[in-house]
Formats: structure tokens, C-alpha cells, sequence
């Protein structure tokens, strides 16, 4: 009998995948490619790139099978590595259009320079989600760093997923004004696109 790999949830394919199932394997590509080209196409504007985003993150998910056992919700774990790419394209681009500027010096003076600021744009990002209030900080930090959605922060925290759409809501806008206001550098940019980033995959 023909399985339909269509009916399974994506716990029961990840199993498969493991054992090299490529149906199993297009199944999940089917299910999440979509979304993850339409968010790289928004932040890259450039179908290639968007493409090459979609491409790579699939890659790491047949290339790390072994690990996908390991894995609770597929969907955060696929979210964050697609949302990861994405920082890092960005990151590049932005270094790439700042050292071919008009207003470029030796690159041999600049780099350094640069990578002083983005430690500081870094700093600066750490000193802002320490001074956010206990419950917005929690709340931040478990969607950021264990790339938990709204509902499963709900549940953790104890409050209605309403609420933790507030805390991350205020949480980011702080964020992004102490960034502003304490800017250093144009790498910083980065960091704020970081952020709206991360509530664009995990929101």
C-alpha cells in the first residue's frame, strides 16, 4: 500500500527523513518552502537570493538528518535556521555595500574599525534586553533563543498568548529606540533588522 506521506504530521516524517525517505523529505519542502522564500524575498529583495536561501536551508535539514530525532517542533527549528541564513546574507551585504561606498577609505584602516562597532551594536544589544522588565525579557528571550511561538511562551510563562504578544511587541520597540539612540556605527543596522527578523519567522 501507497503511504500518503500528505496525512502525516511532521513528527511522524522526520523519522523518515532520517532513514533517507525522499518522499518524506519532499513532503516537508512542499509544506514550508513557501513561506520561507516569501520572508527571504522580503528582507533580501532578490528572488535569487531568495531562492538560494530556500535551497541551503533544505540542504542543512537533509545534510543534519542525523540530528532530526533530537528535534521536539520541527517548524521553530526549521524557522530559526531559515531566519539564521538570512541574518548572515543581510550581514554580508550590508559589510559589502558599506566597503564599496563613495565615502570608502583603505580598507585595510576600516575593517577594524567596523568590527570594533559591531561588537558595540552587539553590546549595546545585551545592555537593552537586560534593562527590559523581568516579564518582557522572558518573553523576548524565549521566542529569540529557544524559538518558541506565542502560545508555547503562553504556556511556559503561565499568561495568555495575548499578553506575550504585548511583552515581545514592547520588548522590540525598546530595543530598537535604545539602539537608535545610542547608534555607533551603520553596522548596527544589522541588529535592528535582526530583531524585526526574528518576529517576522517566529511571530
Amino acid at each position: 500500500m501507497t503511504m500518503n506521506y500528505s496525512k502525516l504530521d511532521d513528527k511522524e516524517l522526520l523519522p523518515l527523513i532520517y532513514k533517507e525517505d525522499e518522499n518524506a523529505f519532499g513532503e516537508i519542502y512542499n509544506r514550508y518552502w513557501k513561506r520561507i522564500y516569501a520572508t527571504a524575498l522580503n528582507y533580501l529583495q532578490s528572488s535569487q537570493a531568495a531562492e538560494d536561501i530556500v535551497q541551503d536551508v533544505f540542504l542543512k535539514i537533509w545534510t543534519n538528518k542525523d540530528k532530526l530525532l533530537q528535534i521536539r517542533e520541527f517548524k521553530p527549528y526549521l524557522l530559526v535556521t531559515a531566519r539564521n541564513l538570512v541574518i548572515s546574507s543581510l550581514r554580508n551585504k550590508v559589510f559589502h555595500l558599506y566597503l564599496n561606498s563613495e565615502e570608502q577609505v583603505e580598507e585595510e584602516a576600516l575593517l577594524p574599525e567596523m568590527q570594533l562597532s559591531y561588537k558595540e551594536a552587539v553590546n549595546l544589544l545585551h545592555n537593552a534586553i537586560a534593562m527590559l522588565p523581568p516579564q518582557q525579557q522572558r518573553a523576548y528571550l524565549l521566542s529569540r533563543n529557544e524559538g518558541m511561538r506565542y502560545e508555547q511562551i503562553a504556556g511556559e510563562m503561565g499568561i495568555s498568548p495575548l499578553t506575550v504578544r504585548t511583552h515581545i511587541s514592547k520588548a522590540l520597540s525598546f530595543i530598537r529606540q535604545y539602539l537608535v539612540d545610542n547608534a555607533v556605527h551603520p553596522v548596527i543596522l544589522i541588529v535592528g533588522l535582526v530583531l524585526k527578523i526574528n518576529k517576522f519567522f517566529l511571530d
